[in-house]
């Protein structure tokens, strides 16, 4: 398996991201919602630049789950951004998401009971999401600790030849820069639920 995706597929994601954040943010401004407020757009920008880059630029098919649990867990996050959830029921919805996330995924053998491993996964996955989540409240913060907690994740799933993680990690943090150009104090655009929810679980998969 290649260790490395190609640096074009890294521009891309950028690319898209910083043509689609200041798009979405005028779209989202006009939803009654969000005319007084800063719209929580930068996770579904993360989502479809990444999505874009690796349709055109990366030919190995990634891993199902993976795209579940990117597409699943972004979901929630636009879902509570647009519908304002109770924090349980936020809780719940992601963590049936994350639940099946991890039972269709293989076993590590970390732990040498199945459920007891599952249960670990699915619950730790749930604190990084959540851990996360809070950063999004001062500008610039989230973004600044995803790239940086991002880029060394790349350097190990690289050395590691773990492409689907590599790329995975590679991809939004490519995202996140041009964000920070609209999330800089005094901040234009949030990531929201989607984006922080997001970015939890990618850090939390591939610690």
């Amino acid at each position: 398996m290649p260790n490395s995706i190609p640096l074009a597929a890294i521009a891309c994601s950028f690319g898209v991201a910083l043509i689609l954040i200041p798009v979405l943010r005028a779209a989202a401004s006009r939803l009654k919602r969000y005319q007084d407020a800063i719209p929580p757009v930068g996770g579904v920008a993360f989502v479809i630049s990444g999505a874009v880059a690796w349709a055109a630029l990366i030919e190995a098919p990634p891993d199902k789950s993976l795209v579940f649990g990117v597409f699943g867990v972004c979901a929630v996050g636009v879902f509570d951004d647009l519908a304002a959830r109770s924090a349980r029921g936020k809780t719940m919805l992601l963590l049936a998401v994350l639940g099946f996330f991890v039972w269709t995924g293989p076993l590590t053998g970390f732990i040498q009971q199945p459920i007891l491993e599952w249960a670990v996964h699915a619950f730790w996955l749930l604190w990084m999401c959540n851990a996360f989540n809070v950063l999004d409240a001062v500008d610039g913060l989230s973004a600044g600790v995803g790239v940086i907690s991002l880029v060394a994740l790349v350097a190990i799933t690289s050395s590691a030849g773990l492409l689907d993680l590599l790329s995975i990690c590679a991809l939004p943090s490519a995202s996140l820069i041009p964000y920070l150009i609209y999330n800089f104090h005094p901040a234009r655009v949030y990531m929201g639920d989607a984006g922080s929810l997001l970015i939890g679980f990618v850090l939390g998969e591939s610690a």
